[in-house]
């Protein structure tokens, strides 16, 4: 496993390896010479480096694969380090952040979601540090890299609104500073047209519903805690995904009534009853209707059997696999089940679980129903622990 190398390790070597070509072309340069006219020889010398470090073209990137691997040191528990204090926190990462900074400065990065992955984090990066200029600049540059034109719209509103209050009004907390924060967020959202942006602003009022500290450790617990367990390091993306969680419980969480309230009043006021389109287009096959078989075959995470009465296929003498087709175990065997078996544990857990997933599903995509709200509900009294569990 290798690092990258921050920007400045190794500087003194590269900045030595110019002089050597001027030197072994004026063999007879002695070395009281150099040191008789060290200003000059000094100045020609720095002049040589940047020289030749401007020549030197930057790496193409055109892909994650294309960037070195990046591994960085983090024990303990990812939750403690999440709430620890900034001097803490930003000894964790400032190898990370130092990484950031050769990543623009040496590579020409041309995948646009490498490109705004890395600015993400880099955004991260400057709320934590109370960047405010530097934070808004790189919203700018996140924009301009969405091909989709409700995300050129949408993509960093809220922290957009945050670090516009942050330049406006001292210090970071205070009803001043909130009300700040809502009139520039609100003044924002209310100027988005509604018929381009109507999807990912549900979806956004939604996941917002949810946030909350235990939502956020559980979540970071569930995702980073085993690669820090295993390794005890977290790879390039996993140490963004650190960054953004830290982001949200210091930045944004105190402020999520805010974004929740105001994404609500914007979608009440704009929200119709769509037509149901697919009445029209629903058709009902039946063997009367199509008299021949015609074999379809299904390759896919799976489907409910009994969506299809007297309409499947099945195999005479099909043993050991099940009737309806192959299924195979985790460890390649064959399986007489076309289900993944569940421990009884699981069986009695299933109902809610399946629930909890139509409840999740449902608010990505910005549906509100009761199945979503009781989710939320129970979600707002659930420890970090349970959150993980769930997850």
């Amino acid at each position: 496993m290798t690092e990258q190398q921050p920007h400045n390790a190794g500087n003194a070597d590269r900045a030595l390896t110019p002089f050597r070509p001027f030197q072994s072309t004026f063999p007879r340069l002695k070395k009281s010479y150099a040191s008789s006219h060290s200003p000059f020889f000094g100045l020609t010398g720095l002049f040589l480096t940047g020289a030749a470090l401007a020549d030197q073209p930057k790496k193409e990137v055109h892909s994650q694969a294309d960037l070195p691997r990046a591994t960085y040191p983090v024990t303990g528990s990812v939750s403690t380090l999440l709430q620890s204090d900034d001097s803490v926190f930003d000894s964790t990462v400032s190898k990370a952040a130092a990484d950031l900074d050769a990543l623009f400065s040496d590579y020409d990065i041309k995948d646009n979601a490498t490109l705004i992955s890395i600015l993400s984090a880099k955004l991260s990066l400057q709320e934590l540090k109370g960047d405010a200029a530097g934070g808004l600049e790189t919203i700018k540059r996140i924009r301009e890299l969405q091909s989709k034109p409700d995300l050129k719209l949408t993509v960093g509103l809220f922290d957009e609104a945050i670090l516009k209050a942050q330049q406006s009004v001292p210090g970071k907390s205070g009803t001043e500073y909130e009300q700040k924060v809502e009139s520039v967020y609100r003044d924002a959202v209310n100027a988005l047209p509604w018929d381009v942006v109507q999807d990912v602003i549900k979806s956004a009022r939604s996941i917002s519903g949810l946030l909350s500290e235990p939502f956020l450790l559980g979540d970071a617990q569930e995702k980073l805690q085993p690669e820090i367990d295993k390794s005890g390091s977290l790879s390039r993306e996993s140490i963004y995904a650190l960054l953004n969680t830290r982001t949200n419980l210091r930045i944004k969480l105190p402020l999520n009534s805010i974004r929740v309230g105001v994404l609500k009043a914007y979608v009440v006021a704009r929200d119709t009853q769509k037509p149901d389109i697919w009445a029209a287009r629903e058709v009902t096959l039946s063997t009367k209707d199509h008299p021949e078989k015609v074999l379809v075959g299904i390759w896919d995470s799976g489907f409910d059997p009994a969506v299809y009465p007297g309409n499947l296929y099945t195999y005479p003498d099909s043993a050991p696999y099940p009737a309806q087709g192959l299924a195979f175990t985790d460890d390649g065997n064959p399986s007489d089940s076309t289900l993944y078996p569940l421990t009884p544990e699981q069986k009695q857990q299933y109902p809610e679980i399946s629930e909890d997933l139509e409840a999740f599903a449902d608010l990505r995509a910005g549906v509100e129903t009761p199945v979503t709200e009781s989710f939320k509900n129970r979600l707002a009294t659930m420890s970090k622990d349970d959150v993980n569990t769930m997850f």
